[in-house]
């Protein structure tokens, strides 16, 4: 179910069962796997991929720019696994590097859970 209060952009890819609350935004060049919910005011931004089953609750972004002065705004990717639970005011950003060229993505295989209010990024390669 996807609430008409929401921004859903065209060409973002939903999965089966996604449930997006009211003012939540999701940008183009965006996957969201199966069973997902996506709560209000929750922001999923370009690059970002999510497997099944992830709970991304309120003022959470997801695929922010990387906080890096190295990066000049080359394309780069956040990759989220499955069933992972991040919590109100997290932020993870993308890697700051372009992934067709040198590989590197910032990437959660299985995070389980994020707390409150913490920020991810600088090319983290894991969290566990």
């Amino acid at each position: 179910m996807i609430s008409p209060l929401a921004y859903v952009d065209p060409e973002a890819k939903l999965g089966k069962n996604v449930t997006v609350l009211p003012f939540a935004y999701i940008e183009k060049n965006v996957e969201i796997g199966d069973d997902c919910v996506i709560m209000s005011y929750a922001s999923i931004l370009q690059g970002t991929k999510m497997g099944k089953g992830n709970k991304v609750h309120q003022n959470a972004v997801l695929g922010a720019e990387p906080q890096d002065f190295h990066y000049t705004g080359e394309e780069s990717s956040l990759i989220i696994g499955d069933n992972n639970d991040i919590r109100e005011n997290v932020v993870i950003s993308r890697a700051t590097f372009d992934v067709r060229k040198s590989g590197n993505i910032s990437w959660c295989k299985r995070c389980s859970s994020f707390s409150t209010s913490q920020y991810i990024g600088k090319n983290p390669s894991s969290h566990r």
